[in-house]
Formats: C-alpha cells, sequence, structure tokens
C-alpha cells in the first residue's frame, strides 16, 4: 500500500504541468518535486536568485525505475536524518537530499555524500517566486457552470497535492507565511481560510470539487493525515455544512456559508 501511494503521488506531480511544486509526502520526511521545477546549479551566477525563501538541495544520484529508487532511498535515509527529494527525469527519478533552509547545510550534506562514494553530487537552489496570482470569485450553479464576477478576488493559493483518493488528487490550498489572508496555522504550514464561496472558486480555479463527504470519511479516518493537516480544521462540505474530526469521531456542523473555513478540493 505504502508503494502504491507514493507511486500514485509521483505520478500525479511528474504528469501536472501547471506549475512547480515541492510537497511533503504524508509517508514521512521526504519530499516530491514536479518536473518541471528549475532546480538551479549553486554557483557564482546564482548568488542574484538566492532569498530568505530559498531552499537547498544535494542531488546525488539518479534512478531508472521506481523499485531502484525504493531501494537507494532507503540506504540514504539509514545514514542522514535531513529530508529527503525526488523528481521525475527522463522515465526515471533524480535523488536528492533537501529541501534544507541553510546553504551550510547543503554544503555539509553535500562533503557527506562525496565522502561516501557520491563523487558527482552537487548543491542546486529554488526560490519560489513572489508573485501572487488572483482569481475573481465565481457562482457556480448545479451544472457546475461559473459565472466570474471580476469585482471581488482572492489570492489564488498554492494547490498541494496531499491523498491519493483512487483516479483523484486531493489538494490542500496553502499559502506562504507573508500572505496576509485568513489562514490556519497549523505544523508551520498556512492552510487558507475561506467562505464558501472562495472555496468554491478556488476549487473550480484548480479543476477540482470540493471534498464529497465519502472523500472526507476516507481522508479524516487517516490518522498520519490528520496529525498533519486536520487537527485545526474544519473543512467546508456543503454551503451551509463543514465537516471535521474530533477525538475517534467525524461529525458536521452547521454553519453559515460566509463563514471561514478551510477546504480540500478533489481532481475530477
Amino acid at each position: 500500500m505504502f508503494k502504491y501511494c507514493f507511486a500514485v503521488l509521483l505520478l500525479s506531480i511528474s504528469s501536472n504541468s501547471q506549475a512547480c511544486k515541492i510537497i511533503q509526502s504524508t509517508i514521512g520526511n521526504e519530499y516530491l518535486i514536479s518536473e518541471d521545477c528549475v532546480l538551479t546549479p549553486y554557483n557564482a551566477n546564482a548568488l542574484e536568485s538566492i532569498s530568505p525563501s530559498t531552499d537547498y538541495f544535494v542531488q546525488y544520484l539518479f534512478a531508472s525505475s521506481f523499485q531502484s529508487y525504493l531501494k537507494i532511498k532507503g540506504d540514504i535515509q539509514s545514514q542522514f536524518t535531513l529530508p529527503i527529494a525526488a523528481q521525475p527525469f527522463n522515465h526515471g527519478y533524480r535523488l536528492l537530499i533537501g529541501p534544507v533552509t541553510t546553504l551550510d547545510d547543503a554544503q555539509q550534506a553535500l562533503s557527506e555524500l562525496k565522502r561516501r562514494g557520491y563523487r558527482d553530487a552537487l548543491i542546486k537552489l529554488y526560490t519560489q517566486s513572489q508573485s501572487s496570482e488572483t482569481i475573481s470569485l465565481s457562482s457556480i450553479n448545479e451544472n457546475g457552470t461559473a459565472t466570474p464576477d471580476s469585482s471581488i478576488t482572492i489570492v489564488m493559493p498554492n494547490m498541494v497535492p496531499i491523498f491519493s483518493l483512487g483516479g483523484s488528487t486531493a489538494l490542500l490550498p496553502i499559502y506562504d507565511e507573508n500572505y496576509q489572508g485568513k489562514t490556519t496555522h497549523y505544523n508551520e504550514t498556512y492552510i487558507g481560510s475561506f467562505t464558501f464561496q472562495q472555496a468554491q472558486a478556488v476549487c473550480h480555479e484548480s479543476n477540482s470539487k470540493i471534498a464529497n463527504a465519502r472523500d472526507y470519511n476516507y481522508m479524516l479516518s487517516n490518522m498520519d493525515f490528520v496529525m498533519k493537516y486536520a487537527v485545526k480544521s474544519q473543512f467546508w462540505l456543503t454551503p451551509n455544512q463543514t465537516v471535521t474530526r474530533i477525538q475517534n469521531q467525524i461529525i458536521t456542523k452547521a454553519h453559515r456559508p460566509e463563514s471561514y473555513f478551510n477546504v480540500i478540493c478533489v481532481t475530477q
């Protein structure tokens, strides 16, 4: 089951060409980097792109298959306490240590990898764009047709894949720490908080829909998922209802649609 879920997540980010995504797996201290993320080799020419939001990686090997990736990353995890990452590339996977937030950490990891025989290891960096995309709120009828209202806009969050639901993927709207709107801050993650209309617009913009009761029940029954994302969250279910987990029970609560809560979107 572990291998299946991890493979689905790798497939979902390799087939999604909308934007660069670096997401943490629900399995552990592992990150998945979408194929279109450009990681810049660290050298004198890259210094201008470094900012406080820069993440550092140390690329050390290429795995030609998912099975070889699993074996290699198992060996690396037994030797390092730092996070590890994989990026789909050329029908295989680039294998990396990271992300780490300081160049010193990356340089120490580089030295240790070279000492262990990975002579071609190199430091790469990624700096997230600070530009923000805004979307117009929409009213969506029963047929799923959206009518945008260009007079009301919100900042579009990063839609992070967090869970595999059969042939669909659950997306969690996340902002960075500089976002000035409403969020739920938990586990160093800023989860977007929306009115029901805003939640609809965010999901619609990402070609998805608000998760249904069955989807929420499946996700909220997974304790690892709850501890990572949902301890402090109530999620929109319908215009007048949210869903949450309290202790071992998944319950719904009545709310007005102009209240602010989190949402999970599911790809269609």
